[in-house]
């Protein structure tokens, strides 16, 4: 059984591999080792993790963003959430997609309330998350936002929209001919 010093060093080690900015194989090789580590050693690991990407310490946040959803812990998803709306633009979609593959039920509601933070990079993002988690309890809150004034964010709500089924035909057809955004017609037509 390794010592506690021990525990801490093995720990920080794959803390860093997980974030290393290198990109051979090699170096992908030691990601995919601390991350089956700090996997392993989840009660130790997830709050390091944590308080990383919190205290804006984390060397690669979005490695860590990424990594998150796979520990299924419900302490995470204020976290995500908080990065899907005041996030960079790269930043709140890669969390908006831990989100979309978190377990945890609260993923669901945190990826609905991204739609109140009122900046189109969220909305875009949530969007974005609510197609991949592929729950149609989000056609209400899509509804909500289908005439979001910035046109990027609309073609992304009007993708999940009609990926989720939450699109009649009727209201298809409605986008495709009064959208003023010739790519969201076609989108929305291209779904009918």
């Amino acid at each position: 059984m390794s010592s506690a010093p021990g525990r801490h060093a093995e720990l920080d080690a794959a803390l860093a591999a997980l974030q290393s900015p290198r990109g051979g194989a090699p170096d992908q090789a030691a990601r995919e080792g601390a991350r089956d580590y700090l996997l392993a050693h989840a009660d130790a690991a997830h709050p390091r993790l944590l308080a990383l990407l919190e205290e804006g310490m984390a060397a690669s946040p979005l490695a860590v963003v990424e990594l998150l959803p796979a520990f299924g812990r419900p302490e995470s998803v204020p976290a995500l959430e908080r990065l899907v709306r005041a996030g960079a633009e790269r930043t709140s979609r890669v969390a908006a997609e831990a989100l979309a593959r978190h377990p945890h039920a609260a993923a669901l509601a945190a990826l609905l309330g991204a739609f109140s933070a009122g900046t189109a990079e969220a909305v875009t993002a949530a969007a974005d998350g609510l197609l991949a988690r592929g729950d149609p309890a989000a056609c209400h809150a899509l509804a909500a936002v289908l005439d979001h004034p910035d046109a990027t964010t609309r073609y992304h709500v009007v993708q999940a929209a009609a990926g989720l089924g939450c699109l009649s035909a009727a209201k298809r057809a409605a986008i495709g001919t009064s959208d003023p955004d010739p790519d969201i017609r076609s989108l929305a037509l291209g779904h009918a």
